[in-house]
């Protein structure tokens, strides 16, 4: 239950803070959502490290960097506009929209803002796509699974055809996001959502799962929820990371064609859209501190700490701003 996962979060928490890795912001008796930590120290290092790796791994992978939030070229804000105007969801005269007869298809959240400032209302021809961007999202509340600290995520957003290969790119980023985890030596497991799990825009969802901590748990499970040797459900695990397809239900709020422009067409096609939160360092460290005993930082994310940690703090924040800023 969501009670159950709030609870266990919150024992995550308070090991991380226990081990030294964070701070409380508010007093340790406030409940959630009013309890508020941040990562210090090597853990904070360690958090900037984290963003460096998923973002090198989708370099490789082939994904094009952007810095967050993306501008819009002159002239893409007013076409949106004036399709939501014609669809009827914003009167013509600029006033406030009406509350009935509107299109329930949204308009692009914080994950496909790329998507949105660069390709609203616009068409793509098939030897244009897929469109792959990765980029870093700064001061993000993590407020999954009863909330957390702020700090950087790694998101993914892609456009693909109409013609299935969205379902296969769906599979290809959960596999990028599991080995992004498997450098931190992080026991996970990959199972797809059940329908009561999905939000709203999604068609499909894979959920990558922490499984430490839990007795009788396989790391690397595909598709399938950790139980434990009698059969009961295991402790709720952490999620650290989040893959979904929305077919082209978001690109048709956001009025993402797909082909060329055909006279006497009989139905419109739009784009797929796949989306990935593939890393997010503050729900790694929360994983490793709900270990019993705790787990140490992986060394990968060592190297190279210096001694002073209240300059390093400093060092690593206005690092991890600047790469938010300009990637």
């Amino acid at each position: 239950s969501t009670s159950h996962s709030a609870a266990a979060h919150v024992r995550a928490q308070r090991a991380l803070v226990a081990a030294g890795w964070a701070e409380l912001l508010h007093a340790p008796s406030a409940a959630p959502p009013a309890r508020v930590w941040r990562t210090r120290g090597p853990a904070l290092l360690a958090q900037h490290t984290m963003v460096g790796l998923a973002l090198a791994a989708a370099a490789r992978a082939g994904y094009t960097l952007l810095p967050w939030p993306v501008q819009s070229p002159a002239g893409v804000s007013q076409k949106l506009q004036k399709l939501r105007q014609d669809r009827g969801e914003l009167p013509a005269d600029g006033s406030a929209p009406p509350t009935q007869g509107v299109s329930s298809v949204p308009t692009g959240g914080s994950e496909g803002e790329p998507i949105r400032a660069l390709h609203a209302a616009s068409w793509l021809l098939e030897k244009e796509l897929p469109v792959r961007y990765a980029y870093v999202v700064d001061g993000t509340a993590d407020d999954a699974n009863g909330g957390g600290g702020a700090g950087p995520h790694v998101y993914v957003s892609e456009l693909w055809p109409d013609d299935g290969s969205a379902w296969e790119a769906l599979d290809e980023v959960g596999r990028l996001s599991e080995a992004v985890h498997a450098q931190l030596g992080l026991p996970v497991g990959l199972r797809e959502a059940h329908t009561g799990e999905l939000r709203c825009e999604e068609a499909r969802a894979f959920v990558l799962e922490s499984s430490v901590g839990v007795e009788g748990a396989v790391a690397g499970t595909h598709r399938a929820r950790a139980r434990a040797p009698d059969g009961t459900p295991a402790e709720p695990s952490i999620e650290l990371a989040r893959v979904w397809c929305t077919a082209d239900y978001m690109p048709r709020g956001l009025g993402i064609r797909c082909g060329g422009k055909r006279i006497g067409e009989r139905h419109k096609r739009y784009v797929h859209m796949v989306g990935a939160r593939i890393c997010s360092p503050t729900r790694c460290l929360l994983a490793l501190a709900a270990t019993s005993p705790p787990s140490p930082l992986p060394a990968v994310l060592l190297r190279g700490l210096p001694m002073s940690m209240p300059e390093a703090e400093a060092e690593s924040r206005n690092a991890i701003r600047s790469d938010c800023e300009s990637l």
